[in-house]
C-alpha cells in the first residue's frame, strides 16, 4: 500500500523542490499579464495566419525572381517524393515479413537489465522542472532590471534549450552511473554493430515515413476542416526572425544534434526501460510516447509527435540499442530544420 508519509520522508530533498516548483510558479502567475481577451486572441491567430500567407508570398516571389531557386526547390520536392515512395517499399516489405511471422528489425545489442526505476525518472524530472524555473525566474529578473530586447530574449530560449539538455545527460549518467553504478550501455549506448544499427534507422525511418506522412496529412485535413490557427512555436520565431548568424548556427546544432540525443537518452534510454521494468511494453511505449510528445509542441502536431516517439520506443525495444533511435531522430529533425532554412533563404531573397 502506498504511504504518503514514508514516500515524503524518503525524499525529502524532492519535496521541497515540488514546493519551491509551487512558489515559483505563483509567483510567475502574479507577474502574468492580465488574461487575454477573446477578441485579442483572435486578432493574434489573425496576425500570424497573415504572416504565414505573407511567406508563402514571399516565396513564390522569390520562384519568380530565380528560376534556379524554383528548379532547386522542385530537386528536393522530387528528393523527398522518392523518399517516400522507397519508404512504402520498405513499409510493404515490412509489414510481409511480420504477416510471415519473420522479425524484420532484429537484435544488434543484449539489453542489460537496469537497476533504476520509473521513480528515478520522476525525480529526475523534478530536478529537471526546478532547475527549468529557476533558471527562468533569474532570467525574468534580470530582463527586467536590463530591459533586454526580443532579440535577446531568442537568444536566451536557445541558451535555456542547450543548457537543459545537457543537465538532463548529466542527471541520466549520475543516476546509471554513479547512484547504480551501472554503464551506459544499459542505456542502450554502445559502439557494438554500430554499422548496422544505422542501417536499420535508415531503413526504419523510410518505413516509417509513409505512416508519418498519412497522420500529419490527417491532422491537417482536421485542422483545415476546423479552421484553427496553430500558434508560433520557438522555433519558428528562432529560424525565422534570428538575425544574429552565431545564433543561427547554435540553433541547427541543438535542434539537429543535441536535442535528439538528449531525448533519446532520458527517454527511450532511462525512462522507457524503466517503465517496462515495472509496467510492460505497451505501457511504457505509450507512457514514453505521450510524454514526449506534450512537451514538444501544441495540439496540431502532438499525434503525429506520438507516433515518431512510439516508433523511436519500437526501434530501442527491437535492437536492444539507442543508437538507432537517436540515428533517426537526428535525421528527422535535420530534414525538418533543413526545410526550414531553405524556406527562410527563398524569403530572405525576394
Amino acid at each position: 500500500m502506498f504511504n504518503t508519509r514514508k514516500t515524503i520522508a524518503n525524499n525529502t530533498l524532492y519535496a521541497w523542490m515540488l514546493i519551491a516548483i509551487l512558489i515559483i510558479q505563483s509567483y510567475a502567475v502574479s507577474l502574468a499579464p492580465p488574461r487575454i481577451t477573446p477578441e485579442a486572441a483572435s486578432r493574434n491567430k489573425a496576425n500570424f495566419a497573415k504572416e504565414i500567407e505573407s511567406n508563402r508570398a514571399l516565396m513564390q516571389e522569390a520562384f519568380v525572381k530565380d528560376p534556379r531557386l524554383a528548379l532547386n526547390f522542385g530537386y528536393i520536392t522530387l528528393y523527398l517524393l522518392s523518399m517516400f515512395l522507397l519508404g512504402a517499399i520498405f513499409l510493404a516489405n515490412f509489414l510481409l515479413k511480420k504477416a510471415k511471422g519473420e522479425e524484420p528489425i532484429p537484435k544488434t545489442q543484449s539489453a542489460d537489465a537496469v537497476m533504476w526505476s520509473w521513480k528515478d525518472a520522476v525525480r529526475i524530472a523534478i530536478i529537471f522542472i526546478f532547475l527549468n524555473h529557476v533558471l527562468s525566474l533569474s532570467e525574468h529578473i534580470l530582463i527586467q532590471f536590463l530591459n533586454l530586447p526580443s532579440a535577446d530574449k531568442r537568444a536566451s530560449i536557445i541558451f535555456d534549450t542547450l543548457f537543459m539538455d545537457v543537465l538532463i545527460l548529466l542527471f541520466v549518467v549520475y543516476f546509471v552511473g554513479v547512484k547504480y553504478k551501472q554503464k551506459v550501455s544499459a542505456l542502450g549506448l554502445s559502439l557494438t554493430n554500430a554499422v548496422k544499427n544505422i542501417g536499420i534507422a535508415v531503413f526504419g525511418y523510410l518505413a516509417f515515413l509513409p505512416v508519418l506522412a498519412a497522420i500529419l496529412l490527417g491532422v491537417v485535413f482536421v485542422v483545415n476542416l476546423l479552421k484553427y490557427t496553430p500558434p508560433a512555436e520557438p522555433i519558428y520565431e528562432l529560424i525565422f526572425k534570428e538575425q544574429r548568424p552565431q545564433f543561427l548556427i547554435l540553433t541547427s546544432i541543438v535542434a539537429t544534434f543535441i536535442g535528439p540525443v538528449a531525448e533519446e537518452v532520458f527517454f527511450r534510454g532511462f525512462l522507457y526501460p524503466a517503465l517496462k521494468k515495472s509496467f510492460n511494453i505497451a505501457v511504457a511505449i505509450f507512457v514514453t510516447s505521450v510524454i514526449f510528445s506534450l512537451l514538444h509542441t501544441n495540439i496540431v502536431g502532438f499525434l503525429p509527435i506520438v507516433a515518431l516517439g512510439a516508433f523511436l520506443a519500437y526501434l530501442r525495444e527491437k535492437t536492444g540499442s539507442l543508437v538507432p533511435s537517436i540515428c533517426v531522430h537526428i535525421v528527422h529533425n535535420s530534414i525538418l530544420a533543413g526545410l526550414m532554412f531553405l524556406m527562410r533563404y527563398a524569403m530572405s531573397i525576394s
